[in-house]
């Protein structure tokens, strides 16, 4: 099940182009999720990396895939809630280039 929300939620996922040292930064976050399958909260686990301007990026667009299921519900068997209530979750631009 965990699997599966990733790769939904990776394909949302848009790597800005452009962006130097894009290769050498992943993204973790905490998802917290409604009994309805959608994302209840999100937020970054690795805050302290926010000063750096690729990082920055790199989190704002991790952010908003993961919010782009608030009103759209994941494709997740309801009947699993307390295996994907909470999960953690790694963005990397390495799996996707």
């Amino acid at each position: 099940e965990l699997d599966r929300v990733r790769k939904q939620i990776e394909v949302a996922w848009r790597l800005p182009a452009g962006v130097k040292g894009i290769h050498e930064i992943s993204i973790k976050v905490r998802i917290s999720m409604n009994p309805d399958r959608t994302v209840r909260s999100v937020s970054l686990l690795n805050k302290n990396l926010l000063h750096d301007p690729t990082y920055q990026i790199l989190a704002e667009t991790a952010l908003k895939a993961v919010n782009e299921f608030r009103y759209k519900p994941l494709l997740l068997p309801p009947n699993k809630y307390k295996v994907w209530k909470e999960i953690t979750m790694e963005f990397d631009p390495r799996n996707i280039l």
